[in-house]
C-alpha cells in the first residue's frame, strides 16, 4: 500500500482546483440591456440524472433566510444537474479490510468566512454532489464565488482513486480528460441588491439576478474554469474544447483569468452565462456554449429534449357581461427556441358575436414556459342558453402536443327571460302556476366573482340567492323570512350593494314587526353563507320599490343609505327618513345628519335620494 504517496498526490491536485475556484467570480456594473431567459428546465417533467444536495449548515450569516431563496438555488442547481448523465460512484469511508481505515477529508472554503474548512469521513451517495452554500460580504464588485472542493485521503489505492475520480477514469490520467468531484462551496455577496425571482418580473436595473449568478457559480463548481481538464484545452488565450469550438464556430476567446469566456461572448444571440460580467437588471442563464464547456470538461451532457405542450383555462365559466378567461399553453421544459402553438376554436359560441379572442396562436419565446390567449365574452340582449368555446391544438412548432389537449370555456347568459324561468337553473321548479314557471331574478350584483340576486320560489318565497355560473353553484343563501306573517313568507331582498367584498341589502324577517303588527325592513349583510347572513342594525332603509336606484350606495368601505329608525317604538319617532351610514356593525350604523328636523306634533323627512359616490365622497 503506497498510502503516503496517494495522500500527497490527491491533496496537491485538488488544492489547485479549489483555489482557482475561489477566484472564479462574477462582477456586475451599471448598464441596462434587454434580459433573456433560456435553458432553465421545467424539472417536474425531467428525471434528475445527477442529484445536487445543498447544505446550509455553514450559512451562519443567514443569507438564505427564506425557503424561497433556497428553492431558487436548488432550481439553479437542478437545471444543470438534470443534463449530466455521468455515473458518479459513492464515497463510503470505513474499514479497508487490511487492518486500517479508508478515511478522507473534504476541504473547501467556508462560505460564511472564506477560511479553509474540512469535514472528515463524509459519506457521499452515488450520483450525488454536495454543495455548501452561504453568504458573506465579498470584496469590490464581486457578487459570487464558487468552485469544487479539495480533499485529502488515506487508504487503499482503490479508495483513493474513488475519492479522486468517483469512477471517471479520465480524471486519473496524467493529462486529465475528465472531471469529478465530491462537491464544493458557493457563496454570495450579502451587501448586494438581489432579485430572487424565478422569472424576470420585478428585476430592476439596480438589482443582480440571483438565478444567473447561481448558475454561473455552479458552472465553476462543475469544472468550467476550475478543472485541469479545462486547463488542458487552453491554447494561448482561447479555449479549444471540441464541443465548444463546434458550438461557437471556432476557438472561444477567454477572459484574462482564463476561467471565463471573453466579456460579452454570446451563444445563438444570447449572452453566455460564463461571462466574467453580469449586467444589473439582466438575466443570463446557461446557453448551448456553456453546456458545451461542461461536455469538454468531461461531463456526459444530455441534450435538451423537445418540450411537450399542455393547455389549461383559468375560468371554465365566464359571465356574458365581458367575462374573461385565459387559455394558457405550458411547456414541459424551457426551450432554446421559440415554440409556436396553433389553436383551433369550436363550440356553440361564435367568434365576434358571442366572444372575442386575442389570437389564434400562442408563441412561447425562448427561455419561457408559458404563453396565453384571452377569451372575452360579448354582452348581448338575447335570452339564450349557455354557449361553449372549445379550444384545441392544431399544430406545434419546435415542440409536441402532450397527448390530446382540449379546454372549454362556457359563456353564461345573464339576460332576463321573457315568461320563462332562469336559463342556468329553473329555481322556481314549477311549470306554469302562479309564477308561470319563473323565479324572476332581479338586482343581480357581482361580489368577488359570485353573482348575488333575489329570486322567488314557492317554498321560500322571494329570498337571496347566489351563483358561481353553474347549476350546482346556484343556491339559496338563506331563507330569511321562514315564517308567515300576514300571509307573507318572503324577505324581499332589495338594494343589493357590494361594499369591498361584503354584500349589503335590505330585507324583512319574521321578527321585524312593530306593535301594530306591520312588517318593517332592516339592513342586512352576507358573506355568502347562511351563518354569515345577519342583520346589521334595526334600522329601516328607504327603497320605494324593488330595483329603485339612488337610495343606497357604497362609498369606500362605508354604506350610505336613506333610512329611519322610527320602527323601534311608536312613542319615539324623533326623526323621519334621513341620510344614514354603516360600517357593517350595529354600533357603526348611525344617522349622518337630521337634514329636516321634526316639527313638534309631526314627523318631517328629507328623504335623501340619487346618492352618488364622487371620488370617495
Amino acid at each position: 500500500m503506497q498510502l503516503a504517496n496517494w495522500v500527497q498526490r490527491m491533496f496537491a491536485r485538488t488544492t489547485s482546483s479549489r483555489l482557482r475556484g475561489a477566484r472564479a467570480v462574477v462582477r456586475h456594473r451599471e448598464r441596462a440591456l434587454a434580459h433573456s431567459q433560456r435553458w432553465l428546465e421545467c424539472l417536474e417533467a425531467r428525471t434528475l440524472l445527477t442529484t445536487v444536495v445543498i447544505d446550509y449548515s455553514l450559512d451562519t450569516n443567514n443569507f438564505f433566510d427564506t425557503q424561497a431563496k433556497k428553492d431558487l438555488l436548488q432550481t439553479a442547481a437542478d437545471s444543470l444537474a438534470s443534463h449530466l448523465a455521468d455515473n458518479l460512484l459513492a464515497i463510503t469511508p470505513g474499514p479497508s479490510g487490511f487492518g486500517f481505515d479508508n478515511t478522507w477529508d473534504a476541504i473547501f472554503d467556508d462560505p460564511a468566512t472564506g477560511l479553509d474548512h474540512s469535514i472528515t469521513d463524509m459519506t457521499v451517495a452515488a450520483g450525488t454532489i454536495i454543495v455548501y452554500a452561504g453568504g458573506r460580504d465579498l470584496p469590490g464588485s464581486t457578487v459570487g464565488q464558487g468552485g469544487p472542493g479539495g480533499f485529502s485521503s488515506s487508504g487503499t489505492t482503490e479508495f483513493n482513486e474513488l475519492v479522486a475520480a468517483r469512477g471517471q477514469a479520465g480524471a486519473l490520467l496524467a493529462t486529465e480528460t475528465d472531471f469529478s468531484l465530491w462537491g464544493g462551496a458557493i457563496t454570495f455577496d450579502t451587501a448586494n441588491e438581489w432579485h430572487f425571482g424565478l422569472t424576470t418580473d420585478g428585476l430592476d436595473s439596480n438589482e443582480t439576478d440571483f438565478l444567473s449568478v447561481a448558475q454561473h457559480e455552479i458552472g465553476h463548481l462543475l469544472g468550467i474554469g476550475t478543472a485541469r481538464s479545462w486547463q488542458n484545452q487552453i491554447t494561448g488565450s482561447s479555449f479549444t474544447g471540441a464541443a465548444s469550438v463546434a458550438s461557437f464556430g471556432g476557438n472561444v476567446p477567454l477572459f484574462g483569468d482564463l476561467a471565463h469566456w471573453a466579456e460579452d461572448t454570446t451563444s445563438n444571440g444570447q449572452i453566455a452565462t460564463m461571462n466574467p460580467v453580469l449586467l444589473n437588471g439582466t438575466r443570463a442563464l446557461f446557453t448551448e456554449l456553456d453546456f458545451a464547456a461542461l461536455s469538454d470538461v468531461g461531463w456526459e451532457v444530455v441534450q435538451n429534449t423537445i418540450p411537450s405542450v399542455t393547455l389549461s383555462v383559468s375560468f371554465a365559466s365566464i359571465a356574458e357581461a365581458a367575462g374573461t378567461s385565459t387559455v394558457t399553453a405550458t411547456l414541459s421544459e424551457e426551450s432554446a427556441q421559440d415554440v409556436t402553438v396553433d389553436l383551433i376554436f369550436d363550440g356553440t359560441a361564435t367568434n365576434g358575436s358571442d366572444y372575442t379572442r386575442s389570437g389564434t396562436q400562442i408563441v412561447i419565446t425562448a427561455g419561457n414556459l408559458t404563453g396565453t390567449v384571452t377569451l372575452t365574452a360579448v354582452q348581448d340582449v338575447l335570452d339564450e342558453s349557455s354557449e361553449t368555446i372549445v379550444v384545441d391544438i392544431s399544430d406545434v412548432t419546435n415542440g409536441t402536443e402532450s397527448d390530446t389537449q382540449q379546454v372549454t370555456a362556457r359563456i353564461t347568459d345573464d339576460d332576463l327571460p321573457r315568461g320563462a324561468g332562469l336559463q342556468l337553473l329553473d329555481i322556481n321548479g314549477v311549470p306554469g302556476g302562479f309564477l308561470e314557471g319563473g323565479s324572476f331574478p332581479r338586482e343581480l350584483v357581482d361580489v368577488n366573482g359570485t353573482l348575488f340576486f333575489a329570486a322567488t320560489t314557492p317554498g321560500a318565497g322571494n329570498e337571496l340567492w347566489k351563483s358561481d355560473g353553474t347549476v350546482e353553484g346556484t343556491v339559496l343563501v338563506k331563507d330569511i323570512n321562514s315564517g308567515a306573517i300576514n300571509g307573507v313568507t318572503s324577505s324581499f331582498p332589495s338594494g343589493l350593494t357590494n361594499v369591498n367584498g361584503t354584500l349589503f341589502f335590505v330585507a324583512t324577517d319574521d321578527f321585524m314587526r312593530r306593535n301594530d303588527g306591520i312588517l318593517r325592513r332592516a339592513l342586512w349583510k352576507t358573506d355568502g353563507t347562511s351563518e354569515g347572513t345577519v342583520m346589521v342594525a334595526d334600522v329601516t332603509p328607504f327603497i320605494p320599490s324593488p330595483g329603485a336606484s339612488g337610495f343606497i350606495v357604497a362609498v369606500g368601505d362605508t354604506l350610505y343609505f336613506s333610512g329611519s329608525d322610527d320602527h323601534v317604538s311608536l312613542e319615539d319617532e324623533d326623526h323621519g327618513t334621513e341620510l344614514w351610514k354603516s360600517n357593517g356593525t350595529a354600533a357603526g350604523t348611525v344617522e349622518v345628519a337630521n337634514i329636516a328636523p321634526d316639527i313638534p306634533g309631526s314627523e318631517s323627512s328629507s328623504i335623501p335620494q340619487r346618492l352618488i359616490d364622487v371620488n370617495g365622497t
